[in-house]
């Protein structure tokens, strides 16, 4: 296919033709079989556990008999949370994968051409699927919240503590480098102003000197 003036291969694949069963159909059988394993067989069996946990859910509050009117308020919410967040599991699991199943199918029994862009979509919507639940427990489970606000913390100061410590010792380094050039320049004033001593008694030996050679000519 086409792209960009480049020409792109795509692997099809080329189904076998069975001559001794002449109403067998192949393509229906595979893409049924796909459909099932893929996402109905899945749906069903999440489905079928998410409501036995909901169900032992909704139980758990009926077990003590004896509690205030505030802690059947709070029990009474906490179950609610719990059975929207599998609902929402359920859900968004369902949504995600069913643009791409279908897709799959329509093309299959040729119902639609094959667009790759349509494809892109469909397949990207899917593998989203498991970006969704951390969203849903941190929004309706509190323990989960607060494991995974801790555990953002401490990746933050690690994070943050790593770039401190970076820095620190660059700033210690440039701190070293600094005092070494002072020294540096201070030894070389020192050297110098020591040089341009010695040459001003040098040049005042030599003066005495021509003093006590002209006394010693004129006497």
């Amino acid at each position: 296919m086409p792209y960009k003036n480049e020409t792109y291969l795509r692997c099809r694949v080329m189904f076998p033709k069975i001559t001794t069963l002449t109403d067998f159909n192949f393509l229906f059988w595979l893409s049924m079989e796909a459909f099932l394993t893929q996402y109905l067989i899945p749906l069903t069996v999440t489905c079928f556990l998410y409501i036995k946990i909901g169900l032992v859910v909704s139980k758990q509050g009926r077990i003590a008999g004896k509690a205030s009117d505030e802690r059947k308020k709070r029990q009474s919410e906490a179950r609610r949370r719990r059975i929207i967040m599998l609902v929402l599991v359920v859900a968004a699991f369902a949504a995600c994968w069913f643009p791409l199943n279908l897709l799959h199918l329509l093309v299959d029994f040729k119902l639609i051409k094959y667009n790759w862009n349509l494809f892109m979509v469909c397949h990207w919507i899917a593998m989203s699927s498991v970006c969704y639940n951390p969203f849903i427990y941190c929004w309706l489970n509190d323990s989960f919240r607060k494991g995974a606000t801790k555990l953002f913390r401490i990746i933050c100061w690690c994070c943050f503590s790593k770039t401190a410590n970076i820095n620190r010792n660059t700033n210690s380094e440039d701190i070293e480098i600094a005092d070494e050039t002072a020294n540096n320049t201070l030894s070389v004033s020192i050297t110098k102003a020591s040089s341009v001593v010695k040459q001003h008694q040098v040049g005042q030996q030599q003066s005495v000197c021509i003093e006590n050679e002209t006394k010693s000519t004129q006497v």
